[in-house]
C-alpha cells in the first residue's frame, strides 16, 4: 500500500463518526508525523508534507476548552466540552440541565443529571441549540425532565442510560446516532416515542425499552 492510500485510511480511521478528532487536525497531526520520517530524506520530499501540514493547522479554529458543568441551565459553548464533576440535581428549578452549543459535548463521567417530570413547563436533560449538532457522552444517566432526556437538531448519545422522561428519552429535528444507550420508560405522557429522529436513526449495542404511553422508535 503507497504512502497516500496509508495515509488516507488512517485519516477516516481519526475521523470516524464516533471520534471528536477533526479530519483536519488529524492530517495535520500524520502530516507532522510522516515528515519526521522522511525528514532525512532531503527538502525536497519534506516540503510536499510541509506545506500540507502548515495549510490544515491554519485552517483549525481555537483550541477547544473544557469547562465544568456545576449548575443547571449553563451553556457549554461551541466547540467546547462540559464534564459533570458530580450529580446535577435540577429537580427544584425550572431550567434545563445543560445546554449545548454546536459542535460542543458533555461528558457525564459516571454521573448523573435529573429533573422533574412533573412540572408545567417542558425541560430537557440536554438541549442541543437549534440546528447545531452536539454529543452526550457517559457513563451515566439522565432522568425524570418533564420533555426529554436530550433533544436537538443532530445528536449523537453514547454511554448513557436515558430513564423516566416525560416525553421522549432522545428526540432530535433530523438525526440520532446512538450507541451503547439504555432507553426505556420515557414518553409517560402523550403520543410520544422513547426514540425520535426526524430523518435518520443509528442504533448499536443499544437497549430500547418499553415507553407506557408511546412508541419504542419513531423515525428513519
Amino acid at each position: 500500500m503507497g504512502f497516500f492510500s496509508r495515509f488516507f485510511t488512517r485519516l477516516y480511521d481519526l475521523s470516524w463518526r464516533d471520534n471528536p478528532v477533526s479530519p483536519c487536525k488529524a492530517a495535520a497531526s500524520l502530516y507532522a508525523v510522516a515528515v519526521m520520517k522522511v525528514i532525512t530524506a532531503g527538502p525536497r520530499r519534506a516540503i510536499y508534507l510541509v506545506v500540507p501540514a502548515l495549510l490544515c493547522a491554519l485552517a483549525l479554529p481555537a483550541a477547544a476548552a473544557d469547562v465544568v458543568v456545576d449548575h443547571c441551565g449553563q451553556l457549554v459553548e461551541a466547540g467546547d466540552t462540559g464534564w459533570l464533576l458530580e450529580d446535577l440535581d435540577c429537580s427544584e428549578v425550572s431550567t434545563e440541565g445543560v445546554v449545548l452549543s454546536d459542535r460542543s459535548r458533555l461528558r457525564l463521567d459516571g454521573f448523573s443529571i435529573i429533573g422533574n417530570s412533573e412540572t408545567l413547563t417542558p425541560r430537557q436533560g440536554v438541549r442541543c441549540l437549534y440546528g447545531s449538532s452536539c454529543s452526550v457522552l457517559g457513563p451515566g444517566e439522565i432522568s425524570g425532565f418533564s420533555a426529554a432526556g436530550v433533544a436537538g437538531t443532530r445528536v449523537r448519545v453514547r454511554d448513557l442510560r436515558i430513564v423516566g422522561n416525560g416525553r421522549s428519552g432522545v428526540a432530535a429535528y433530523r438525526r440520532v446516532v446512538a450507541r451503547s444507550v439504555e432507553i426505556e420508560q420515557n414518553a409517560l405522557t402523550g403520543s410520544h416515542a422513547g426514540l425520535h429522529a426526524g430523518r435518520r436513526v443509528r442504533v448499536r449495542d443499544s437497549v430500547l425499552g418499553e415507553h407506557p404511553a408511546g412508541a419504542t422508535l419513531t423515525g428513519n
